[in-house]
């Protein structure tokens, strides 16, 4: 791809995830009580310690649902996840850092670090990401083969 042909593309991916923010922004507020309580819930047990609810909230942040898109809230609740060794957390992490959900997040450096962080834990899909990226002998960085 050529210069513009790039900035085309990435201009059209951050108007997509605007858009995609919006609309979950609108779905949260019709949404019903009970989605309400399970958000607040979850986030609670987030918030006192359980992993698995850390991941699913990153995951909900993620995708804008029950709550409003934010790759931010998803990222901390990821690696919050991925530090207490969840490795689907992990796993995220990389491919959010790949720039698979957001350009806005784009580092190879973290996405190999997180990939190779679940591929050690076992994880068959972080071993495939894994062979798509190199740790450069010298700079002690990830790259993107």
């Amino acid at each position: 791809m050529g210069l513009i042909d790039d900035a085309v593309y990435h201009a059209g991916r951050m108007a997509g995830e605007a858009k995609r923010k919006r609309e979950s922004a609108e779905r949260v507020q019709t949404q019903s009580t009970e989605a309400h309580q399970y958000v607040a819930n979850l986030i609670a047990a987030a918030q006192n310690g359980d992993v698995q609810s850390m991941y699913v909230l990153g995951c909900h942040y993620s995708e804008g649902k029950y709550v409003v898109l934010d790759f931010e809230q998803a990222a901390h609740w990821w690696q919050q996840a991925a530090e207490h060794g969840h490795v689907w957390g992990q796993y995220n992490l990389g491919v959010l850092y790949c720039g698979d959900l957001s350009p806005y997040w784009r580092d190879d450096n973290l996405a190999g670090h997180w990939f190779a962080c679940a591929a050690r834990n076992g994880l068959p899909e972080a071993q495939d990401a894994v062979s798509e990226y190199q740790l450069g002998r010298f700079s002690g960085k990830w790259s993107k083969r």
